[in-house]
């Protein structure tokens, strides 16, 4: 009877394939009859980059279409990648155009791979993983070159030189810097050598406007080539470019003492920016706007925006986390139904061979079957019982890590809120060394601050990343004393990756008192500064700062009667069950030894 059944369906199988051959060539027929309308939607997408729905919506729509086209599936996957890096969320839009790049090679569709090698490049540049971006930029030229599609050579050199550059500021690399100005020169030639390519030249113009202001100070020029670049992008209606463009042209004008006129350029920018929804342009451009109302002493205005530009960042950081959590809950959701499903395979498979088992044997073991089956069932409600309470129980460690990670968030802002408070108050104290004691007070406030942030970015709500933790918190530091880059040689050295929070709190606030001693009394008479901190793991954990300056008198610190930050110093290393100890030799070294043994006993 199985055998007939079998048989049946194999010739109604053979019957239908033909006509499934005949629906699917139909189908391709039917599209290869509409090259235009795939034509018309990619064109489309490119046109509407100021409207990331549209060209959301529009990539959809071709890849609906690519059910039958590779063209279309191939545009489709161009223009979702597109439209994910616009909106911040680099991984799917490296995920999406990695497709679209073995789709192209495997088709040999070939004048799509320089826009896909430009899009792999700017994602790698979004990571700052300059050395891949290059190496994108460069195939994309090549490939250019290939089909001598100059429109795509000269957006491919621009790309290059744009990187170039980055990598340059990156390194600190003077020689990299201007590399990227000459590929950025030879570039422009080719664009301004035909009106075929105007509007290739706005971010040529935009890109050169950047570094005559930010590199070379000359505002001037910056504004020159701003001006071309906003001239062309309000002709083509390229509303991205003209963030850019009134961007430098704002900075420049600012620089300049233009003021007023340097601010109304900013807003300008920030309000195409937020006409066509481009997040990252506005984050960046209320950071600009917070930093000229500083300088002008528009403190207010300069709170409120720095507070904007504060809040924009976390909510991208935030979304972008909690994203990439729904998609790992998805993936492992799929991954446990199939593993469900092959233990439900294997069961069915097990109960068909009991049955026949069953059937060819009486009496004993039938009841032994029903009594086996009754077992197994109350073994699989309790399996099924504990497989929800985990459930529950790693749903509940979940949300108990969110809710660690919005504290630590809170804490943040609020502590930079006291810190922003204290600062307003300290510009209207006359006394000077009640000012300096105000601006003590908010360096303290800000290095646990930075602790709380570090925190809330962290996978793990309890650990610190220590070597970021003590750069940002040096940084900070320098900005506040008004400590030249250029003319302090910094030396860290943290190979201690991680630590909890009990401990990185109190090293925070002993590196914090330190680093401010030596900034105010070390430098004084020390024509080249140097500061180097290093922490390690040395038979517990080792904490050295080192200065070049004048060095502690013992007396102090044995006796630290008037100092509020040596006295401060010695009770958090007590905390930490630690040694700590001062040498005056060409300077200042403060160390601190937490043993092995302490640490484990914390542990």
């Amino acid at each position: 009877m199985n055998s007939i059944i079998l048989l049946c369906f194999l010739l109604a199988g053979l019957c239908f394939l033909p006509a499934c051959t005949q629906t699917r060539s139909t189908q391709l027929k039917v599209n290869a009859a509409h090259p235009d309308k795939i034509k018309k939607l990619y064109d489309l997408g490119y046109q509407n980059m100021r409207s990331m729905d549209t060209v959301g919506a529009l990539a959809d729509s071709l890849l609906h279409l690519g059910k039958t086209s590779i063209d279309a599936r191939l545009k489709g996957k161009i223009l979702k990648a597109k439209y994910y890096w616009l909106t911040g969320n680099y991984q799917s839009a490296m995920h999406t155009v990695l497709q679209a790049l073995e789709l192209a090679q495997q088709s040999q569709l070939n004048p799509e791979l320089p826009v896909i090698y430009s899009i792999i490049g700017n994602l790698y540049k979004e990571k700052k993983n300059y050395p891949k971006a290059l190496e994108s930029a460069t195939k994309g030229l090549e490939a250019a070159r290939t089909l001598k599609d100059t429109a795509n050579i000269i957006f491919h050199i621009r790309l290059k030189a744009l990187f170039t550059r980055s990598y340059g500021t990156e390194l600190k690399d003077s020689t990299l810097i201007n590399q990227g100005f000459k590929i950025y020169l030879n570039g422009l030639t080719l664009a301004e050598s035909s009106p075929t390519f105007e509007k290739d030249r706005i971010a040529y113009y935009n890109n050169i406007a950047q570094i005559y202001l930010t590199d070379r100070k000359d505002y001037q020029r910056a504004i020159y080539y701003a001006q071309k670049a906003l001239a062309i992008a309000t002709k083509y209606k390229q509303f991205t470019s003209l963030t850019y463009s009134y961007n430098w042209l704002g900075e420049s004008y600012f620089k300049l003492g233009q003021q007023e006129q340097g601010l109304q350029y900013l807003q300008q920018a920030l309000q195409f920016a937020q006409q066509i929804k481009l997040p990252y342009r506005e984050m960046e451009i209320y950071q600009v706007i917070a930093r000229c109302n500083q300088q002008r002493g528009n403190y207010q205005q300069a709170f409120a925006y720095f507070t904007r530009y504060d809040l924009l960042r976390d909510s991208l950081a935030l979304l972008e986390n909690l994203r990439l959590m729904n998609e790992l809950e998805v993936q492992y959701e799929a991954g446990r139904k199939d593993q469900e499903i092959n233990v439900l395979t294997q069961k069915s498979k097990t109960r068909a061979m009991q049955m026949y088992a069953t059937l060819g044997i009486m009496g004993v073991l039938v009841i032994s079957g029903v009594i086996f089956g009754l077992q197994f069932r109350t073994i699989r409600r309790k399996n099924s019982l504990l497989n929800s309470q985990n459930e529950q129980i790693n749903e509940q460690a979940e949300k108990l890590k969110l809710l660690m990670k919005e504290l630590h968030h809170r804490v943040k802002n609020n502590l930079q809120i006291v810190s922003s408070l204290l600062s307003l108050q300290s510009n209207r104290l006359q006394d000077e060394d009640a000012r300096k004691a105000v601006k003590v007070g908010r360096q303290r406030i800000e290095a646990m601050s930075l602790i709380h942030r570090s925190l809330y970015q962290q996978d793990q709500p309890n650990l610190v990343n220590m070597p970021e933790y003590i750069t940002d918190l040096v940084e900070s530091l320098m900005e506040s004393f008004g400590v030249d880059k250029n003319q302090l040689t910094l030396d860290l050295h943290v190979s201690v990756t991680e630590l909890d929070v009990d401990k990185a709190l109190p090293l925070g606030l002993i590196i914090n008192e330190w680093v401010t001693n030596a900034f105010k009394y070390a430098y004084q008479y020390v024509p080249e500064p140097r500061l180097s901190i290093s922490l390690h793991d040395s038979n517990g954990l080792q904490l050295h700062i080192q200065d070049n300056g004048p060095g502690l008198p013992a007396a102090i610190w044995e006796k630290p009667q008037t100092s509020f930050g040596l006295k401060l110093v010695k009770v958090l290393s007590k905390q930490l069950n630690g040694n700590c100890s001062v040498e005056n030799h060409h300077g200042t070294t403060f160390t601190l030894h937490i043993p092995e043994k302490i640490l484990k006993k914390a542990s």
